[in-house]
């Protein structure tokens, strides 16, 4: 249902000045737009995802795109990695299996992304899986400065959701157990904190250092500070 609103959006209100990067040609899987960071992934790197990325398209007939930018056009990102997968031609017409990976770059302010999945593979990676692969796959590997394992085993893990090799419904639950969890530990470490205060006083102000919320993320090298 989100997706049907994103387009119906796109549809209405897309300006001229909202427009999404042309598709290079010859057309790649991996699409380094970026000015700011032309070297994410070294020649060796782009080269290894391209053909692992290319591989599983003629497997499968399923496919995976990759797009990095610096500036997506006034567009959220959800719209606008599914303006890709529609205006590109990601995945086969008929079947609509096809899968974006974005990726928008700010150089000190970290950036935002998404991973659309279209219609006909939504079965099999449905949204709280791509909040998952995010979460677990995707972040820490760009936060850590490893932008070639982020988008290793971001595509590893997608790759087995759409050939099935993995139970989505387990892999869901088992993300829905986790963000269940999670309250009850902030809890735990407020009650902590305030004995601590209570009784032995003290106090001051700390800082966050990574943030994954709101699409918002810090990546390695090139991000230093806050979003």
């Amino acid at each position: 249902m989100r997706k049907i609103i994103c387009l119906l959006f796109i549809i209405l209100f897309g300006t001229v000045n909202s427009q999404i990067a042309q598709r290079p040609q010859p057309a790649r899987l991996y699409n380094n737009l970026s000015k700011n960071f032309p070297n994410f992934l070294n020649a060796n790197e782009a080269a290894q995802i391209e053909e692992k990325l290319e591989k599983f398209s003629n497997e499968t007939s399923n496919q995976i795109c990759i797009v990095i930018v610096d500036d997506l056009n006034g567009l959220e990102p959800a719209d606008y990695a599914t303006r890709i997968i529609n205006e590109w031609g990601v995945g086969k017409r008929k079947s609509d299996n096809g899968i974006v990976i974005l990726l928008q770059l700010k150089p000190g302010k970290g950036g935002r992304d998404f991973i659309a999945i279209g219609y006909g593979l939504e079965g099999a990676i449905p949204d709280l899986a791509t909040k998952r692969i995010r979460e677990e796959e995707l972040y820490p590997y760009l936060k850590s400065g490893n932008n070639f394992m982020a988008l290793d085993k971001t595509t590893d893990k997608l790759m087995q959701l759409a050939k099935g090799e993995i139970n989505v419904q387990d892999y869901v639950r088992q993300n829905q157990g986790m963000n269940n969890v999670k309250p009850v530990i902030f809890i735990i470490i407020l009650i902590i904190a305030f004995i601590i205060r209570r009784f032995f006083g003290g106090g001051g102000r700390g800082g966050y250092t990574y943030s994954g919320g709101g699409r918002n993320i810090f990546w390695g090298v090139y991000c230093i500070g806050g979003v």
